[in-house]
């Protein structure tokens, strides 16, 4: 099961994230969602079509979940949107 994060504050090792994006949803827990330190945008487009573990050094951001679906639904839901 994928989820839709709205990320809007500091992340635990001070670094801003502000933008909403689709991760998996072992990634979020209790208002917070671990996402992968990679600045490669193919890592982290593999991390969450692979459901990659999130380890401990993996920065927590304040989230809020705005919606959830499955991987397939998310896809035609994101390809009807920018088509």
């Amino acid at each position: 099961m994928f989820i839709i994060a709205c990320f809007s504050e500091k992340s635990s090792s001070g670094d801003d994230l502000d933008t909403v994006e689709v991760v998996p949803s072992i990634w979020y827990d209790k208002g917070l969602c671990s996402y992968p330190p990679y600045t490669n945008t193919a890592l982290v487009k593999k991390a969450v079509k692979k459901i990659e573990i999130p380890t401990p050094f993996w920065p927590k951001y304040v989230a809020k979940i705005i919606g959830n679906q499955t991987f397939g639904e998310l896809f035609i839901l994101i390809a009807l949107l920018f088509s």
